[in-house]
């Protein structure tokens, strides 16, 4: 990490790096099989989708990588499988960190 000024620049790391170093400590599972491995987390932090699951998409911070918790887990267990109805979707990596799947 290299430091400019008062803003911080932070590297890029793949999916794939940050799963193999990762993954054990922060016993996480792959589920969405290895198409995605590629891609790059470019952003430090990561978000809570909570309120975007439930369709509030106002302040969703896209571009970070969305950690679901057991209380999304269990959220998105307790909807309606109904193909109409709006739910969020995303376009980065998401990683479970549950034993209720």
């Amino acid at each position: 990490m290299a430091v400019y000024g008062k803003f911080m620049q932070h590297e890029s790391v793949t999916v794939e790096r940050f799963y193999t170093d990762h993954a054990a400590s922060l016993e996480l599972n792959l589920i969405a099989g290895a198409s995605g491995l590629k891609r790059f987390i470019r952003e430090p932090t990561v978000n809570r989708p909570g309120l975007v699951l439930t369709g509030f998409t106002r302040y969703f911070a896209f571009k970070r990588v969305q950690a679901i918790g057991n209380a999304e887990a269990y959220f998105l267990k307790s909807v309606t499988k109904d193909p109409t109805s709006s739910h969020a979707s995303f376009s980065h990596v998401i990683f479970i960190r549950t034993n209720y799947f």
